[in-house]
């Protein structure tokens, strides 16, 4: 199996200071459900699948487990979470290796639309009766990555240097 970059690239790359993926490229032959299942990840896991096949809009779907760290905030818990989230995103860079997936590892999450408040000073009508984080993220160092497109199955795993 080969993998990419090349070891002689892969040293130049991380030279950089930043992580860099290094990828298996397999030709795709199953559907990212099923992989997923096959993975039975034991921890929090990701499936962002493309249900809408298109060159542009629907190109990637994307399989995570086993993240390496997690920011999970509400508002009422003191200090700033945009910054947290911005302070692990700097520390956990990748370097951009033409023509690999968007996604090579890093941070999958979602931001409730609370998360406004922490920008602007906006009234509160709502009662928090859920007490949903306002953000979470998990950060993950390996992805499975689909591309439709090219009928490719992408191994990539985040290598600190």
């Amino acid at each position: 199996m080969k993998l990419t970059p090349s070891l002689q690239e892969f040293k130049r790359l991380s030279r950089s200071g930043f992580r860099v993926p290094v990828a298996a490229v397999l030709p795709l032959e199953s559907d990212a459900r099923s992989l997923f299942e096959a993975a039975s990840f034991s921890s929090p896991c990701v499936l962002l699948e493309s249900a809408r096949l298109h060159p542009v809009t629907g190109r990637y779907s994307l399989i995570a487990g086993e993240p390496s760290g997690s920011l999970i905030a509400h508002g009422s818990g003191g200090g700033d979470p945009f910054a947290a989230l911005e302070k692990k995103l700097l520390c956990r860079r990748a370097v951009r290796i033409p023509g690999f997936p968007p996604f090579v590892g890093g941070a999958v999450g979602v931001i409730g639309f609370e998360a406004s408040k922490l920008l602007e000073q906006l009234p509160s009508r709502a009662e928090d009766d859920l007490h949903l984080p306002d953000l979470a993220f998990l950060f993950f160092d390996e992805a499975i990555v689909l591309d439709h497109l090219k009928e490719k199955l992408w191994v990539i795993a985040l290598r600190r240097t």
